[in-house]
């Protein structure tokens, strides 16, 4: 492997040790020569003592675009490139995407041993590694003045140098105001105009007042703003996690006591029932449920205290007559799921026809009526071009004028154009019988080759199913189901076929049972 290597008198990371040029040299020649099958083909250094040095770096990236080496071999992650983001859109959308391979020797890290996705973990990782960089300096500049509000609720900090939030004085007295009118029975509308009374800044607009963060300070306490601070466990002194859950206790000063904090109206109601669960998992029939009546969708309905489910109408054929259609979702998913199972042993039947070359009766007759088409329009053709050659002559001789000759030559060519459509069509039609009279025919294949579940499965049914239609109003208190298969089609190309077939071996059987 043809290798490069890549030096700098100085590292882009602040926090990073000195390392000589002849050093880093050294360590990275070393590493290669106990490569099996690499050399080492040139060096290139920044030696300026300047961190925005990168001429030789520049060079080696037009190198590499060249494809004049094949692997870029450096000490240090902090010893390549000028910064950060130079060296990821350099290395990882440049060289990398080109080939290129990169090796950290002091990190043992090669990308040509590694997955595109554990290179792309790597570069992530330095990002972020970074980014912290970045932010402590910052705070560490910022001294005293610092206070995280960022990460932490309204009416809490974390100051520069604290493990843990304290209450912000700024806002406190106010936080502490909402809970005890909160107690005392007041609704969320009265605190949020006392509060506005009192020109009190908004959760956001405090917390980027904060941060030094522009921001429009006329937004006003709404009944949400209260209504969702006042719900928040995190002022009864815990910690929880996303989902509600307690982390960990008495982790800062509390704003009112758990007892208090559950006797709170808006903490009283129980959980509210949510259709969650049907968004995550939907229907095996969503999608594809229609009405046969007025072509809307079917949708699913829940009780969830006994927990039934059926189907209803989004219009308003959902009620025919004195009574109203529901269609129960037991019900409708055992009928999709007989008519699946039907319709596969329709479709084994067929292939093992096929396989028997029972059809190749009805595949000539078939070939014998489109063959017959097919000499029936080039017939036609061969006729349309009898009229090219006398109407030219008649309009070279001046029988025709100008404006005639164009007019029956776009008849011509219209007649032309619509026999060659026709010819188009019944090649393709002849292509297709071909196919469909045979076990490569796609509708058999989806069915034989897709197993059925003993219970509906909405992975089987979009692969097997293009619509289901459920017609409300055929008969009073019942429904009909029409179901339409993928690929139909090809079905319908052999359907009379298989019929036949089964009505003949149905005669056959009768005969053999009466002798």
């Amino acid at each position: 492997m043809r290798c490069v290597s890549y030096t700098r008198t100085i590292p882009w990371r602040q926090e990073e040790e000195r390392i000589e040029i002849l050093q880093q040299n050294a360590v990275i020649a070393d590493y290669v020569g106990r490569q099996k099958g690499w050399t080492l083909q040139k060096k290139y250094s920044d030696r300026k003592n300047d961190p925005k040095a990168d001429t030789a770096f520049d060079q080696m990236i037009r190198d590499g675009m060249a494809r004049q080496y094949d692997c870029v071999v450096v000490y240090s992650f902090y010893y390549c490139g000028t910064g950060f983001p130079i060296l990821r859109q350099m290395l990882l959308e440049t060289l990398l995407a080109a080939g290129i391979h990169f090796v950290v020797v002091k990190e043992g890290f090669d990308t040509s041993e590694k997955s595109r996705e554990e290179v792309a973990n790597y570069f992530e990782a330095k990002r972020r590694e970074m980014h912290a960089d970045h932010f402590k300096h910052w705070r560490k500049a910022q001294g005293d003045r610092f206070v995280l509000s960022n990460s932490v609720p309204f009416g809490y900090v974390r100051p520069n140098g604290y493990n843990h939030m304290i209450k912000d004085p700024s806002v406190c007295e106010y936080v502490e105001g909402i809970f005890r009118r909160k107690i005392q029975g007041e609704s969320n509308l009265k605190i949020a105009r006392w509060l506005n009374e009192h020109n009190v800044e908004t959760p956001f607009t405090h917390r980027c007042h904060l941060l030094g963060r522009p921001v429009d300070r006329n937004v006003r306490w709404g009944y949400n703003h209260v209504a969702r601070l006042v719900q928040n466990r995190v002022y009864t002194g815990v910690l929880v996690d996303k989902d509600g859950q307690i982390l960990t206790r008495n982790s800062h000063e509390p704003y009112i006591s758990e007892e208090d904090f559950s006797r709170l109206p808006e903490n009283q109601k129980e959980e509210p029932l949510k259709n969650r669960e049907n968004y995550r998992n939907p229907g095996p029939l969503a999608a594809v449920l229609w009405c046969a009546n007025c072509g809307a969708r079917i949708q699913r309905r829940s009780n969830f205290k006994t927990g039934e489910t059926w189907f209803v109408c989004k219009k308003g054929c959902r009620k025919i007559g004195p009574t109203c259609f529901r269609l129960s979702t037991t019900e409708m998913y055992d009928r999709v799921l007989q008519w699946l199972k039907s319709e596969q042993r329709l479709a084994q039947k067929a292939d093992r026809y096929f396989r028997n070359r029972d059809f190749r009766k009805e595949r000539l007759e078939r070939r014998e009526e489109l063959s017959k088409k097919m000499k029936t329009v080039l017939a036609e053709m061969e006729m349309e071009q009898f009229r090219r050659v006398p109407l030219y002559e008649q309009y070279s001789q001046g029988q025709l004028s100008k404006e005639q000759y164009a007019e029956q030559y776009d008849s011509f060519k219209r007649a032309c154009k619509e026999l060659d459509h026709k010819l188009s069509e019944i090649m393709k039609e002849a292509h297709d019988l071909e196919i469909a009279f045979s076990i490569k025919n796609p509708w058999i294949q989806l069915f034989t080759q897709t197993c059925i579940p003993e219970e509906l499965d909405k992975y089987v049914v979009h692969r097997l199913i293009a619509r289901v239609e459920v017609d409300v109003a055929a008969i009073p208190g019942q429904s009909q189901i029409s179901i339409t298969p993928k690929l139909e089609n090809w079905k319908s190309l052999i359907l009379d076929a298989v019929i036949k077939e089964d009505l003949n071996n149905g005669k056959k059987e009768q005969e053999t049972d009466v002798l």
